[in-house]
């Protein structure tokens, strides 16, 4: 819009709400908000607001009306999660190649980033609750870019950018040639989980600075975000290495017991350097 649109547009509002204040700074401060957003867009989330809500317009409702006519926003949780469901029916059994590109499912960029959190099976079997705990705040990032000025276009990038390649837990493992191998392939991926499992586990309450906020680490979705994030600190291929940068993780957290444990350790190791002398050795009374 031009500043003499919004001009246009302001008085559009102050048709509809006498009471709406408007001064000499106002037409180049909304059109500062609202310059990606064509004229009869506007005017037509201005009509929508006051037919169905209350006196008072901003921006921030124009461009949320201009994001949901240009079909970006996230869908709704129910169909976000049926979108996951459809990519998990799209992969088809584990061992058969993939289904050529061009049939895969649309998936919006907020489900995408979900299911890249929790995995396509958790994703696919967890509870409604736990996938919209999940779901919210992918949500909230991908609407905060969105509704930003300028947003819109970037929005639609990111809905028409090639989908990502699939984790490597959704690749097809190779098919195993006998059922000894089956059954040794099998027991091997359970004992890596509880290993992993237990390396979770030995994190203690700790674990809850890995997850998003207001995630209950005893949950469904919960256990499989942690075993994610680890899986993303390498886990799959050092274990140790992975638990060094997730207590590196939890230790930027002051209230964790990990930070209070460095903090007691760097406390004793300058107690003990305080202790020696000049020479290096233990000072004597």
């Amino acid at each position: 819009m031009t500043p003499n649109e919004v001009i246009q547009l302001l008085k559009l509002i102050r048709g509809f709400s006498p009471n709406f204040a408007v001064n000499e700074g106002t037409p180049t401060a909304w059109a500062s908000l609202l310059a990606d957003i064509p004229a009869d867009v506007a005017a037509a989330a201005v009509r929508t607001h006051f037919a169905s809500n209350g006196p008072w317009i901003m921006p921030a409702d124009i461009r949320r009306h201009a994001a949901t006519a240009a079909g970006v926003l996230p869908p709704d949780v129910a169909t976000a999660r049926a979108q996951a469901i459809a990519l998990r029916t799209w992969y088809g059994p584990a061992g058969t190649p993939l289904p050529g590109p061009s049939t895969r499912p649309a998936i919006h960029p907020a489900v995408q980033a979900t299911i890249n959190l929790v995995g396509i099976e958790q994703a696919c079997s967890m509870s409604l609750f736990d996938w919209r705990t999940a779901y919210a705040p992918r949500v909230a990032e991908f609407e905060q870019r969105a509704l930003a000025p300028g947003g819109i276009a970037g929005a639609r990038r990111e809905i028409a950018a090639p989908p990502p390649r699939p984790r490597p837990a959704l690749e097809a493992p190779p098919a195993p040639e006998t059922f000894e191998k089956a059954v040794e392939l099998r027991s091997r991926r359970v004992a890596d989980l509880a290993r992993l499992d237990e390396a979770i586990a030995s994190l203690g309450g700790d674990v809850r600075f890995l997850l998003p906020k207001n995630t209950n680490p005893t949950s469904r979705f919960g256990q499989a975000a942690l075993r994610h994030r680890m899986r993303d600190y390498g886990a799959d291929t050092d274990i140790d290495e992975a638990m060094r940068r997730a207590r590196l993780e939890i230790a930027r957290h002051t209230d964790s017991a990990e930070a209070a444990d460095f903090e007691a350790r760097r406390a004793a190791a300058l107690r003990a350097l305080e202790a020696m002398g000049d020479d290096g050795t233990e000072a004597t009374a």
